[in-house]
């Protein structure tokens, strides 16, 4: 149903940002093939909350002691929140475009690592909060009949959110020794002076990630009558490096089955449940791969949409991991929430 396209298709690409311990991020919420009508407009805002693992702090030290040997550490944070407010138009009765823009907040970000010197240090992030990456789309549908729908989306991610350039980074030194650094480690100093190695707060963890995103996806559904109906889509997303720091390349998708009860021109309830994936690649620093970074996450999301003749709807849904395959030692994701509220006109 269009109220509920609208309000997945905002909330689609909110993983674009690359939120949580080494994007160890949530799976896709999918993305519906119809486009708005000429001239009409769509209005849409998202929040959604991410939980994590609890890491203790000598759980953390016994994760970045055995990721060590690989020249990794590790990232944890406690929850996450993030905001979208999006905007779309219909150009033609094929074409669609619109823009986003995000707000993030990571509470309670920690590192655990291994310095040059064999020392283990915790750094507390402590709260990153500030404006992510905004990103623009164009939806077109390339085929609509009485019982299926197919269409195809390009998504550009513009490097406009708060980010922590290599200029800031601070050597260790820079510190006093009853302070616990606030910064994240990015190389560049003497390695005979472990104090010399420079912290900054790399991309996976701050709101914006200082690079571009380009995503190419393709929806499909299937209407069965009696208000039920099928759909599933696949987005990859290729992303760009910045200051020596790349995240990996995703791929991500799945399928939905969504009952609606009552007609389009009244008050009406939908129930859905969508089984979705995401892969992404391992980031890269200075061109060598992180060894605990990048994964398969398999998951099972259940939601409702209360929608009215206004043009007015409001989707509720929860998603939950049923399956992880991930590459070395990561904090895991426990669940994640949101809630959309949409508008046509």
């Amino acid at each position: 149903m269009k109220l509920k396209l609208l309000l997945f298709f905002s909330a689609a690409t909110l993983v674009l940002a690359d939120h949580g311990p080494l994007t160890t991020a949530a799976g896709a919420t999918l993305i519906e093939p119809d486009t708005l009508k000429p001239r009409q407009i769509a209005l849409s805002t998202t929040v959604v909350v991410n939980n994590y693992e609890n890491l203790s702090d000598a759980h953390l030290r016994e994760l970045a002691t055995r990721t060590s040997a690989g020249g990794a550490h590790v990232d944890a944070i406690r929850q996450s929140v993030m905001g979208l407010a999006g905007a779309g138009y219909g150009i033609t009765e094929y074409l669609e475009a619109g823009a986003r823009v995000r707000y993030y907040r990571g509470e309670n970000i920690r590192e655990g690592l291994i310095d040059s010197g064999g020392t283990y240090r915790a750094i507390n992030l402590g709260t990153v909060a500030g404006m992510a990456d905004p990103d623009a789309y164009v939806k077109w549908r390339i085929l609509k009949s009485s019982w299926q729908t197919l269409a195809i989306a390009g998504y550009a991610k513009m490097p406009l959110g708060k980010y922590y350039s290599a200029d800031a980074a601070k050597p260790l030194s820079a510190y006093t020794a009853q302070l616990t650094p606030s910064y994240h480690l990015v190389g560049g100093g003497n390695t005979s002076d472990p104090l010399s190695e420079k912290y900054n707060i790399e991309p996976s963890l701050t709101p914006g990630s200082g690079a571009w995103d380009f995503s190419g996806a393709v929806a499909w559904s299937l209407w069965l009558g009696e208000g039920i109906s099928v759909t599933t889509s696949l987005m990859y997303t290729r992303r760009l490096a910045q200051n020596n720091y790349k995240l990996g390349d995703s791929l991500e998708g799945g399928a939905s089955l969504q009952k609606r009860w009552g007609s389009r021109d009244e008050a009406n309830v939908s129930l859905f449940a969508e089984l979705t994936f995401r892969n992404w690649a391992q980031a890269e620093s200075f061109s060598q791969k992180i060894s605990n970074t990048g994964g398969t996450m398999v998951f099972m999301s259940p939601g409702v949409t209360f929608a009215w003749p206004s043009g007015v709807a409001v989707t509720i849904f929860h998603q939950m991991p049923v399956a992880r395959y991930l590459n070395g030692d990561q904090q895991l994701l426990s669940s994640r929430s949101g809630i959309s509220l949409g508008f046509v006109f």
